[in-house]
């Protein structure tokens, strides 16, 4: 019983250590006079699209930026 309760606490734990780690994700951002560019941002997802979307807030330069 006891070991059973130690592989599913590992198990459990394996499964947060996954879900929270960074990657690398790719905003692509669409130029206002035309074209796109693309950036890599390494950060949680939920952090790496909120970055993705500042770089169009108050830009003269990109019209809109997305995750991919």
């Amino acid at each position: 019983m006891k070991k059973n309760a130690i592989q599913i606490a590992f198990i459990g734990l394996l499964a947060f250590t996954i879900s929270s780690c960074e990657k690398t994700y790719e905003c692509h951002c669409e130029k206002k006079g035309g074209g796109e560019t693309h950036e890599d941002i390494k950060a949680k997802k939920a952090d790496a699209d909120a970055e993705c979307k500042k770089l169009a807030e108050g830009s003269t330069v990109y019209s809109e930026c997305r995750l991919e």
